[in-house]
């Protein structure tokens, strides 16, 4: 999930930002978490450009470019985000309803009050999870890439091992079902015929990832240096954007 935090408050920035890790963490989400935060409604504004987020904490009260103002911004190019307004005044929470916020917190606030927010967005958020269609019985069967821990070519089929269900297998190629992955970091091809999620795996042994359903992903001796590497180098893109 991608998360922006939009507040002129280094301080309230820095709570929001671990307030969120620590919800998401508590709730044994799966699905890996990237937080940005911003100083203004411009800098969010223009991050837009770049891509989207699944979650906007918006404070109302900031210069220049106010929150209500961001969020109208954001709804003109994004009808899905879910928006949570964050602020020291009521004064907006009437007009949070014209852009569809999904909560109004009023500073200072517990963490039980952030969680319940988050709880009642979260029908919300898990619409937007990214998710594959692949061909089953009588049509398409949507898998969340968060639940496929691993999977591998079986002939002209390709085998779904996804976490706490029995493998799903289906009529697609292999090399196709890689296309379907190419936009996700966090598949990485581990030899022919097989890709982990690496957001599963629980640490890389001699010649194997340890997933953390206690399954093991065998990898070629000679393509260890260059697995390991890409396997840091992700756990290092995921630590920058979870603790920015």
């Amino acid at each position: 999930m991608t998360v922006a935090i939009v507040d002129d408050d280094a301080a309230d920035c820095l709570r929001s930002a671990e307030w969120t890790r620590r919800y998401w963490g508590g709730r044994g989400e799966r699905d890996p978490l990237y937080i940005q935060t911003f100083s203004s409604g411009n800098e969010f504004l223009a991050a837009l450009a770049h891509g989207r987020f699944s979650l906007v904490l918006l404070d109302c009260c900031m210069p220049g470019t106010d929150g209500l103002a961001a969020a109208r911004a954001l709804r003109a190019l994004d009808g899905e985000a879910v928006v949570i307004f964050t602020t020291a005044s009521c004064d907006y929470a009437v007009d949070g309803y014209s852009v569809e916020a999904a909560g109004y917190l009023v500073k200072p606030y517990s963490f039980e009050a952030f969680a319940l927010s988050l709880d009642r967005a979260r029908p919300r958020l898990v619409r937007q999870r990214p998710f594959l269609l692949v061909p089953a019985a009588g049509g398409e069967a949507q898998v969340l890439l968060e639940e496929l821990v691993y999977c591998d070519a079986d002939k002209h089929y390709s085998q779904l091992h996804l976490a706490g269900a029995r493998p799903l297998r289906v009529r697609i190629s292999f090399s196709a079902l890689l296309r379907l992955l190419a936009p996700y970091p966090q598949f990485l091809f581990c030899y022919r015929g097989c890709a982990v999620n690496l957001a599963h795996v629980r640490r890389a042994e001699e010649l194997a990832f340890l997933m953390d359903t206690g399954e093991r992903v065998p990898f070629r001796r000679k393509e260890r240096a260059k697995l390991l590497r890409q396997y840091e180098d992700y756990l290092f893109e995921k630590a920058r954007r979870e603790h920015p």
